[in-house]
């Protein structure tokens, strides 16, 4: 007992609490009343309309009295298994108050509450299965019968990476899980915690657990394949600290880092008119020479400059911007992933009104084409600067000589073309 404050009296609830360490946190654990008698306020291990006592001043340790500055009452029961056994030494709060209380081994409980409603929790402080409801103290000092049954914690999965659906996953990446609460370490094994090739051939690597065992890390032994499907496939077989089995098995699906470049353009799908006479050309590309998510620029070698092409969702692209005769242009389409493939374009060519189709032929001469499938091999040096050579077709009727009849006997007119 204590001598009794001048400013207290019985109109309160006294409690007895007692200062201890539940799974290495400090708690106010109640564990008696106080009753006052005379001048002394006394330890009483009982509270009125309570049946099991509480534990008293059963250890060394410190005590004290404490009395609420508002109204308190009482929830008392069992504290039960979801399978209705009683749970001993489980964790029992109430909402506004900082006073716990400690399941018997008979699950018994009593734990101080607020006047009004709010809520009564508890805690399997092993097996962490929990559980909330609603309470209402009616009045100072009345107890609320509450039973009290646990709902197992289900062990989860709460996040893992790379996730499912994931691609371009750098070569250097490591599988990791996350859990809701702490694993048995026996239970993370590679059977139970696979990656695998997509044919289902297993990647070899370590495991190890960190944040408390709640975290699995996989580590491949050689970084991972390039442009490969991988599986990530974890089973019930892992098991938190407490024996329970994850809820579910789980599987993800990620692809590695794609190194292949884009295929290069087809033949002729891939243009550059004649710079105009405000020095412009215009690039472009026909419908599905780029990727959806390709990026296209048009590199100019002779000035080291570069200029973006507008990609349409068909995958053609164009581009118009300032160039000389003789410059030299490549294009480079760029994927999503950083591959890229890089062409030259071919030579600046323009059809004219007429039909006649223009093309610049540099010093180093080449290869041109005109209308009807004309091609016209110009030798090297036949120019010494880049020129705008003009292939026109000239049909017979248009031809300056024409056949006499008996020329004709012996000559049929094949086709013609005029050179510019």
């Amino acid at each position: 007992s204590v001598p009794r404050p001048t400013d207290v009296d019985a109109t309160e609830p006294i409690l007895l609490i007692r200062l201890a360490s539940i799974r290495g946190v400090t708690q106010l654990r109640l564990v008696g009343t106080g009753r006052v008698v005379g001048t002394r306020v006394v330890s009483d291990r009982a509270v009125a309309g309570v049946p099991a006592p509480l534990p008293g001043v059963d250890a060394s340790g410190q005590y004290l009295f404490v009395r609420g500055s508002a109204g308190i009452g009482f929830v008392a029961g069992r504290v039960l298994s979801a399978a209705g056994s009683p749970v001993a030494d489980a964790l029992v709060t109430t909402s506004g108050l900082p006073v716990v209380g400690v399941a018997a081994t008979d699950g018994t409980y009593a734990v101080p509450a607020a006047v009004g409603t709010g809520t009564v929790t508890a805690v399997d402080v092993v097996r962490l299965d929990r559980v909330s409801v609603p309470v209402t103290v009616p009045s100072r000092g009345a107890v609320v019968g509450v039973d009290l049954r646990l709902e197992p914690l289900a062990l989860r999965i709460t996040s893992l990476t790379p996730s499912d659906g994931t691609t371009s996953v750098p070569l250097s990446s490591a599988v990791v899980a996350t859990f809701s609460q702490p694993l048995d370490p026996a239970t993370v094994t590679a059977a139970s915690f696979q990656v695998a090739f997509a044919g289902g051939i297993a990647v070899g690597g370590t495991l190890s657990l960190s944040g408390g065992n709640t975290r699995v890390t996989f580590r491949p032994a050689q970084i991972l394949a390039p442009n490969a499907s991988y599986t990530v496939t974890l089973t019930t077989a892992i098991r938190d600290a407490v024996g329970r089995a994850l809820s579910g098995p789980a599987t993800a699906q990620f692809s590695s880092l794609d190194t292949r470049p884009p295929p290069a353009p087809e033949a002729g799908s891939i243009a550059a008119t004649i710079p105009d006479a405000n020095g412009f050309t215009t690039v472009t590309g026909a419908q599905g020479t780029a990727g959806l998510r390709d990026t296209v620029s048009i590199v100019n070698l002779t000035r080291n400059t570069s200029f973006p092409a507008l990609v349409a969702p068909n995958g053609s692209f164009t581009a118009t911007f300032s160039a000389g005769l003789g410059d030299r242009l490549q294009v480079a389409i760029t994927d999503a992933s950083g591959n890229q493939t890089v062409v030259p374009l071919p030579t600046f060519t323009r059809t004219n009104p007429d039909g006649s189709r223009a093309s610049v032929v540099g010093s180093e001469g080449g290869r041109i084409s005109g209308p009807g499938g004309v091609v016209v091999d110009v030798p090297a040096g036949a120019f010494p600067a880049p020129t705008v050579v003009t292939i026109a077709a000239v049909d017979e009727a248009a031809f300056p000589t024409q056949l006499t009849a008996e020329q004709k006997q012996f000559f049929s007119f094949a086709g013609g073309l005029r050179l510019d």
